[in-house]
This record gives C-alpha cells, sequence and structure tokens, in this order.
C-alpha cells in the first residue's frame, strides 16, 4: 500500500491526516487487491443512461470469453443515494464478488470496483468509488485546501504531476462539493500502482473518492480513459 508515501505530515492537519489515510486505505483495498474479496451491494440500484449488451446475471470473471462482459459502450450511472454521476467508456466492465458483468444493474451503490484488462500487456486497469459520511463537525473546507497544499508539494519531489481545486455546484444553494483532484508522476519503481485520484466532500460531509489505478508501466495505455471517466464525474445532478 503507497498511504504512507502520501500521508499529510503536518502536525497542524493531524487529524484529518488520519482520518484520511484511513480513507484512502480503504479505497486502495478495494481498488488494488484480487476482485475476490467480498464486496456488498448498496441499497438500491442505479440509474443509467446509455445501455449495455449483458444479461442480468453476473457471470464469472475469469476464461476466455471475459470482453463479452465488458460495456459495448459508453455507459452513464447516476449514483442512488449520492447526487453525483458519472460516465464509463466502453471496454470497461463492473466487478463484484468475483464476477464480471457488463450490465449496469449489477453496479453496487456501495463500492463500485469497474476494471478494464490491457490485452497486449495482459495488465488490468482499475476504478472504484469510495462514498463514506464523516462527523458533522469535520472541517471540510480546510481538509481539502490541506490535501491540495500538500500534493502540490508532492509535485516539487516528483511523486505529482499535477493537482488541482474542483468544486462544484453552489455553496449557497443545497447542492454543492469541495474537491481536489491529482494525477500522481511515473516512479523508478515499475510495480507501483500509479493513479489519478478526485476526492473531497458534498455539503453534509460526504467523503467521495473516485480512484483510477494501474501499474506504473501500462499506465499510460488507460490514461485516456481515467480522463474521460474523471472528467464525466457530476455533482448536483438530480
Amino acid at each position: 500500500m503507497k498511504c504512507v508515501n502520501t500521508l499529510f505530515g503536518s502536525v497542524a492537519i493531524g487529524l484529518f491526516t488520519l482520518i484520511m489515510c484511513v480513507m484512502w486505505s480503504h479505497v486502495a483495498v478495494a481498488a488494488f487487491s484480487l476482485p475476490g474479496l467480498p464486496r456488498l451491494p448498496g441499497p438500491g440500484g442505479p440509474s443509467v443512461e446509455g445501455g449495455s449488451s449483458g444479461s442480468r446475471a453476473a457471470s464469472g470473471s475469469g476464461g476466455g470469453d471475459i470482453n463479452r462482459r465488458n460495456f459495448k459502450q459508453a455507459v452513464t450511472i447516476t449514483h442512488p443515494t449520492s447526487n453525483f454521476r458519472y460516465t464509463m467508456p466502453a471496454g470497461w466492465r463492473i466487478v463484484i464478488q468475483d464476477k464480471a458483468s457488463d450490465d449496469v444493474a449489477n453496479v453496487p451503490a456501495r463500492l463500485p470496483v469497474f476494471h478494464k484488462d490491457i490485452e497486449t500487456a495482459k495488465a488490468r486497469c482499475i476504478f472504484n468509488i469510495t462514498v463514506e459520511p464523516m462527523v458533522k463537525s469535520f472541517p471540510r473546507a480546510s481538509a481539502v485546501a490541506a490535501g491540495l497544499k500538500k500534493d502540490k508539494e508532492r509535485i516539487e519531489i516528483k511523486q505529482v504531476v499535477e493537482t488541482k481545486r474542483r468544486d462544484q455546484g453552489d455553496p449557497k444553494k443545497k447542492c454543492h462539493f469541495v474537491g481536489w483532484y491529482t494525477e500522481e508522476a511515473q516512479r523508478p519503481d515499475p510495480t507501483y500502482n500509479r493513479s489519478i485520484f478526485y476526492q473531497g466532500y458534498d455539503q453534509d460531509n460526504v467523503l467521495h473518492v473516485f480512484g483510477a489505478t494501474c501499474e506504473d508501466p501500462q499506465f499510460q495505455a488507460c490514461r485516456s480513459d481515467f480522463l474521460k471517466i474523471m472528467e464525466s464525474i457530476q455533482f448536483c445532478v438530480k
């Protein structure tokens, strides 16, 4: 796990450091581990724009017909409980409880995980989402400012290539989101899971972490898709 590499070391934001490390570790476990780990579907199901060609029953993730369970076209998914939506490009699939599916009805509300195989490299790119409520008193504005500051400092030591603030909605209205976006840099260690992530908090102090990762040598093969997914994330859509 690379949580140690991204901890926010300032004593002044120690509480934020602890919480974010725990939350990012939770995401990383889901994103970087094998799909066999149990994942519980959340209540309800997502609403979807676009379509897929899959059957209702998710089928196994192994075997030579895995590409039959990939999305044949891009699908836009609206989260059933949180106020955001995102678009998965063609060629990706849903994975839950070691099963693969191209049917968006199988996208869980809690910790959805998506895979894309890189055929030539026999590698895999992963995208997942964590939605986790924080305590009401959690200082989301300070947390985002501290996270952005730390990632800007990581540019100086060549761990990050780009980071920027990315808020959505209107703080004066019912729905808004404060967050930041970061793309990690190439590392000397080829086994490093290089990532792009977008994370922050909505008006109810609910933490949202969108993580996209792949082993460094294959990262460029999925970078275009990663950017499309991150740009597609829209809050305050309901």
